[in-house]
């Protein structure tokens, strides 16, 4: 059975939209997203 590509690149793009979350918090460290909006 082949997978269907679209199905594919969804899990590519779920996978790359938690890598950018991940890195977003690290970069954000501490701060309380609350509160980060002041920084930035």
């Amino acid at each position: 059975m082949v997978d269907k590509p679209g199905k594919t690149k969804n899990i590519q793009n779920t996978n790359f939209e938690e890598s950018l979350w991940d890195a977003a918090n690290k970069l954000r460290g501490s701060v309380e997203s609350s509160e980060y909006k002041h920084i930035t």
